[in-house]
């Protein structure tokens, strides 16, 4: 019996479309090869594994080029290329292998699998033999998107020499590599990617099936150091930092309602934020986070001026969401703010108070 893996495509499920981890291409499941010849199945075994004795022999024996694993619909030369095996990937192509194969699920490629896992050789080989470094799979990945989500910088160097586009979006969560780069954090792929230039500035503020944007991304997932680099790019690449998704939320407020204190603290530096932003609901910044409990970001907020007179579309000010929310050290900061701007507040003097500092 002759078993090994199959590669298969997962949805991104999460709030901004990415799953709990943003996994877009998984390799785990294992599958059983039946219902071909044994040369044909002794094919597959072997280029997924690197035999190259067995792939020519199977393949003197008169094996398929093109036979496929009958779960995965995957062929040799996606096998070979999943584990990088470059010289059984160049013996299936001399013998007229597709390179362009298409899984039957339509998940994957040579070229897709080889540089999803990060094997830069095998990306080589194949685009210079003449994989179509743009295709992609039924989910709409390319293959500069995989290596950009899998922070593979070899390969997104192999893929951008071949003129990968970088502005193609998937299919049904609309990303873009800027996007999976962006979300993992990886800023030296974002570089590369920014690099491009023109394309680059088409996609920069890019909205996703929610409305975020890459910094967007970067922000609601704390990735500081990828929100600092798109900060520093954002005037070179016309990136517009107050962009709302479809919840009338920005990156600010993404980082505020997350709680992400180092990320709220760079983005409230930069003069260039909104701390008056309010979404769809009418919530403000300081509301969020006290709705959230955000006990250190409503300080923080405060601190940098936030209002906390707005209100929201119930009419509720951040006090009346402190109050709901049982956020106590959010009111008693509020009690320190109104104390040291010597102003009064009818509701909040009628409060007991458990001391508090700005």
């Amino acid at each position: 019996m002759i078993v090994f893996m199959l590669g298969s495509l997962l949805l991104f499920v999460s709030a901004c479309g990415l799953g709990q981890e943003g996994m877009p291409f998984v390799t785990k499941p294992v599958n059983e090869v039946s219902g071909i010849s044994n040369a044909d199945a002794s094919l597959l075994k072997a280029s997924s594994e690197g035999d190259i004795a067995v792939v020519r022999e199977s393949l003197s024996q008169g094996a398929n080029i093109e036979a496929r694993d009958y779960k995965s619909g995957n062929t040799p030369i996606i096998w070979a290329s999943f584990n990088g095996h470059i010289k059984v990937i160049k013996i299936l192509m001399d013998k007229g292998a597709n390179i362009d194969a298409l899984s039957d699920d339509g998940h994957k490629t040579p070229l897709l699998f080889a540089a999803y896992n990060g094997h830069v050789d095998a990306v080589t080989l194949l685009l210079q033999r003449g994989a179509r470094v743009n295709l992609a799979n039924a989910r709409g990945y390319t293959s500069i998107a995989l290596a950009s989500f899998m922070n593979r910088t070899a390969v997104v160097d192999a893929l951008l020499l071949r003129l990968a586009d970088v502005t193609l979006r998937s299919r049904e969560l609309q990303h873009t590599p800027l996007h999976l780069a962006a979300h993992k954090g990886h800023t030296l792929i974002l570089e590369k990617l920014i690099a491009e230039g023109v394309a680059a500035k088409m996609v920069i503020n890019a909205q996703d099936r929610d409305g975020n944007t890459a910094f967007m991304l970067a922000a609601q997932h704390n990735r500081t150091r990828t929100v600092s680099f798109l900060l520093g790019q954002a005037a070179v690449l016309g990136a517009e930092l107050g962009i709302r998704n479809r919840k009338g939320n920005t990156a600010l407020a993404l980082a505020v309602d997350k709680g992400y204190t180092g990320v709220v603290e760079l983005l409230l530096q930069d003069e260039r934020m909104d701390l008056d932003a309010q979404n769809r609901a009418g919530q403000s910044l300081l509301i969020l986070a006290a709705h959230k409990g955000r006990v250190e970001v409503f300080r923080q907020l405060l601190q940098h001026g936030a209002n906390p007179h707005m209100k929201d579309k119930k009419g509720r000010k951040a006090l009346q969401v402190a109050q709901q929310a049982k956020c106590t050290a959010c009111i008693e900061l509020l009690r320190e703010y109104y104390r040291l701007e010597g102003v009064e507040d009818e509701e909040l003097a009628g409060l007991p108070s458990a001391g508090a500092e700005l």
